[in-house]
């Protein structure tokens, strides 16, 4: 597979799980799944080809947070507004 794919085979699936973490009720269920995202990007990019690969894992630790965030605004969002 070439590098392209991936990256973006390991992007698809950060974004996923970053969703998905955010979707946990409790807060260190929420936690334990990041942890293990972020470990999981170290991984798959340590055994990948890229060129830089402290680049796209920074790269792709600030999309999985930024993610995991904006889904969790959207959710407590959501909540707040059913409850109005």
């Amino acid at each position: 597979m070439s590098r392209t794919a991936d990256y973006y085979m390991i992007l698809d699936e950060v974004t996923d799980a970053a969703e998905d973490a955010a979707h946990h009720p409790d807060v260190n269920d929420r936690m334990h799944a990041m942890r293990y995202l972020l470990n999981g990007i170290g991984e798959a990019v340590g055994q990948s080809r890229f060129y830089d690969p402290t680049a796209i894992a920074a790269h792709l630790v600030r999309l999985a947070v930024d993610t995991y965030v904006s889904t969790l605004r959207e959710l407590i969002a959501d909540r707040q507004q059913a409850a109005a």
